[in-house]
């Protein structure tokens, strides 16, 4: 998890269920912009689940 607190939204990005999201049919909304740092992290946290 990375932890994400925004002006909008806050809560946490969860890397190790990426591929369990869909999108399509949550009807998810563009909310903010994450931090770059929160985006680095998570990034990196997936990028080594996805290397397992």
């Amino acid at each position: 998890e990375v932890t994400l607190t925004g002006e909008k939204i806050s809560g946490v990005v969860l890397c190790h269920q990426v591929k369990t999201i869909d999108f399509m049919e949550r009807g998810l909304k563009f909310a903010e912009k994450a931090p770059a740092s929160v985006v680095s992290e998570a990034l990196a946290k997936v990028r080594a689940i996805a290397a397992e």
